[in-house]
């Protein structure tokens, strides 16, 4: 063997180590398995959790704790050590992290307490004195938002919200918002280009802001940034989607709409959706076509390349979508192509009187 294969030495008194431990390893006997019994039968039920235990210290102490004041001011020389070697002793026996654990509980249900509500309450009352005799002088440079998206779509309006960032307590801030169409599915431009910008306001306040009226299946940028007397901070942008207008069917019945290779329609009683791709080349066979679906988009391809893909405005049910592949109408100048035939189910509906069905993820009818 090459020297260069030869085993480390310290992986061979490793290994030899693992196999001594290995052979020396011998079954509990019938003591030791029977007071590990009674320890986690017995004691552990009688005994409190470890979480409680704790809780019960920490409450014992916030009790004596002006006691254990008294006696750290006159006697710090004893007081002050033996705290210090209890707190190592915890700490050193790994408690240190449920004490924080249950520190942090504790502040969170103090929340909803008295004292709170008026340190709270106080607290609102100091900004507006402050705001009162300092005004303008107390603001800050403003922060950008933490975030920015919509709360809801549709085809003619959509309602944006962000989370402020606030950069002072005692600075007023508020928001200027702007907007801009796209052309869809373009790669989103970068918020500091100003080419296109129609704004909203500049002096808006609250953090959230309803657009309207907008234009069915548009693709726009929104972007938000907050100002005040020192400035304004960066941009917060995000893009989206209207949706398309729904076109109600002469019976009144259905609804739907068409897209670039396909049209969809949905059933105004029930909570199906069609959606119609094509058309397809006529020697187009089942086994070609690759249809996946997740609860909020869905992709189509032929022979790897892409017929369909995007985002929903809405979840379905991914467990339950049928497509089948059909001839095409003769009618309306078609040339004999071939048609894929997606049936979905919109999410939170059950499938059928008994619930979701147990069928295959994708049914294929062909």
């Amino acid at each position: 063997m090459p020297d260069a294969a030869k085993p480390a030495p310290d992986a061979v008194a490793e290994a030899q180590a693992a196999a001594a431990a290995a052979s020396a390893y011998t079954e509990p006997s019938k003591l030791s398995r029977a007071g590990t019994w009674v320890w986690n039968k017995i004691i552990l039920s009688i005994f409190p959790k470890k979480k409680t235990l704790v809780r019960a210290i920490l409450f014992s102490l916030l009790g004596t704790l002006p006691f254990l004041l008294i006696l750290l001011i006159k006697l710090p020389h004893i007081i002050a050590p033996f705290l210090l070697l209890v707190g190592s002793i915890v700490w050193a026996l790994g408690g240190g992290e449920d004490i924080l654990k249950q520190l942090r509980w504790m502040k969170n249900m103090s929340k909803r307490g008295p004292i709170f509500w008026f340190a709270s309450w106080a607290e609102r009352k100091s900004v507006v004195l402050m705001r009162r005799f300092y005004g303008s002088k107390l603001d800050v440079l403003p922060l950008a938002p933490k975030a920015l998206g919509t709360e809801t779509r549709g085809a003619l309006k959509a309602k944006i919200k962000w989370i402020p960032q606030l950069s002072s307590t005692y600075s007023t801030e508020k928001y200027e918002v702007a907007i801009r169409p796209t052309a869809k599915g373009a790669e989103p431009k970068p918020a500091d280009d100003e080419s296109g910008w129609v704004k909203l306001g500049d002096e808006l306040e609250g953090d959230e802001l309803l657009l309207k009226p907008l234009h069915d299946d548009t693709q726009y940028d929104v972007r938000v940034r907050a100002v005040n007397t020192k400035g304004h901070s960066e941009w917060r942008s995000c893009s989206f989607a209207t949706k398309q207008k729904p076109v109600a069917s002469e019976d009144g019945e259905r609804s739907g709409g068409s897209g670039p290779g396909y049209t969809w329609s949905q059933h105004l009683k029930d909570e199906s959706v069609v959606v119609i791709v094509g058309p397809l080349p006529p020697s187009t066979r089942a086994k070609q076509l690759d249809v996946k679906l997740t609860p909020t988009a869905v992709s189509v391809k032929l022979d790897g390349a892409s017929l369909l893909s995007g985002e929903l405005f809405a979840s379905v049910q991914s467990d339950e979508i049928e497509w089948e592949l059909k001839d095409a109408p003769s009618g309306g100048g078609s040339s004999g192509g071939r048609e894929l035939h997606l049936t979905l189910l919109k999410g939170g509906k059950p499938g059928g009187p008994f619930g979701r069905s147990s069928s295959r993820a994708i049914r294929r009818l062909t």
